[in-house]
């Protein structure tokens, strides 16, 4: 089943679409900026975010808040162009693979069962496999620390 993507109106990821918005709401809410202006400032950003470019010319106050934010947006605008071309490149890159029909192999009846572990244990053994002798020990732990015990051993 094939997934549909859907288009951004924007030129940046939804992600980053909502942290730039954010970001410039919480600044123009510290700064105490007139209701005019803020919603001025509000509807620039966002059509900045759609088109990449301003269509009128904003009021310097307009302006100088929007210059504020300019830099971030435009890397988010990067950013999210070299991601889509990427990602297109990957796309294009698949789909031959897709497009190749498949050898018909007969269908398998049995499955094998899946592994328990998803790599191999270690020490495990492998198909004809003897277990080897165990190590030589090397001599007591602690010598001496028998005479320490409670109850000693006799």
């Amino acid at each position: 089943m094939k997934t549909i993507q859907k288009k951004s109106t924007c030129l940046v990821s939804d992600r980053a679409y909502h942290a730039i918005m954010t970001n410039c709401l919480n600044i123009m809410t510290e700064k105490n900026v007139s209701p005019d202006i803020f919603m001025a400032v509000i509807m620039a950003v966002k059509e900045y975010l759609e088109t990449g470019r301003l269509s009128h010319r904003p009021i310097n106050r307009v302006r100088n808040i929007l210059d504020l934010f300019r830099p971030e947006i435009d890397r988010a605008i990067r950013r999210a162009a070299s991601a889509r071309k990427a990602a297109d490149t990957r796309r294009k890159a698949k789909q031959p693979e897709l497009e190749q029909p498949e050898p018909e192999q007969p269908i398998q009846k049995n499955k094998p069962a899946p592994r328990l572990y998803p790599s191999p244990v270690k020490g495990a053994l492998k198909p004809g496999e003897k277990p080897s002798a165990p190590r030589p020990s090397r001599g007591t732990r602690c010598p001496g620390i028998e005479h320490f015990s409670p109850n000693p051993v006799k």
